[in-house]
């Protein structure tokens, strides 16, 4: 079964051979990359899907959406279904099925939501919005709590994540700035800047890496 508009993320499960897409046709895809298969299917979000990630250690899915929610997705029964057939090809199925469930909506935005991803270790998720907030979140079993909310840009942030093993927040946003942020302290330590360019995806170095110098509040790139 195709996609039938504008894929927003594309993300490889780390340990099966799914590939999970999401789309501005609403929905979100599981594609078993062995046999070329679509194996589900997830609808519920009402406008754009903007992001889609499988959570670290958990059967879990985070997604964002234009329509201003984030949902967490459980695809354990999928999981035990793709298992239990060894791979095998089978038909994509409706969310309706039970294969894959929304455990939880998050709609803490006020604006559409551009991404969301979740921590590496923990139960916490980080989302960015055109309300222009970076906001965390701290879930478990069947509820989500938004514990604080960042501000700082100025314009639609775009996209956020935590770093792998320091205690950061990584954003960037259509106001040309990356900004890094101190969790603990709830604070913005490091501000980059390029005004002749905008900023749209974020990647970190896994290593941990010694922040305490990040104290001018703009810096050129």
């Amino acid at each position: 079964m195709c996609i039938r508009d504008s894929i927003r993320t594309v993300h490889f499960h780390p340990d099966l051979p799914w590939i999970m897409s999401c789309s501005d046709d609403q929905t979100i895809r599981i594609f078993n990359w062995q046999n070329r298969s679509c194996i589900s299917i997830l609808t519920g979000h009402s406008h754009y899907v903007m992001s889609a990630f499988f959570a670290n250690d958990d059967d879990l899915i985070v997604s964002s959406s234009l329509d201003e929610t984030i949902r967490i997705w459980d695809y354990s029964e999928l999981k035990k279904k793709y298992s239990s057939s060894r791979g095998s090809s089978s038909k994509p199925s409706q969310i309706g099925a039970a294969d894959v469930t929304v455990k939880m909506i998050m709609d803490g935005h006020d604006k559409p939501v551009n991404w969301a991803a979740s921590h590496p270790k923990k139960n916490m998720i980080v989302s960015g919005a055109d309300d222009r907030t970076v906001r965390i979140w701290k879930y478990q079993d069947t509820k989500a709590t938004e514990i604080e909310c960042l501000r700082g840009h100025d314009h639609n942030v775009v996209c956020c994540m935590f770093h792998p093993k320091n205690d950061l927040i990584i954003s960037t946003s259509e106001d040309k700035t990356i900004k890094v942020w101190d969790y603990n302290r709830k604070a913005n330590i490091a501000t980059y800047k390029r005004d002749t360019d905008r900023f749209w995806i974020l990647a970190s170095h896994p290593e941990p890496v010694s922040y305490t110098h990040l104290t001018l509040p703009t810096i050129p790139l």
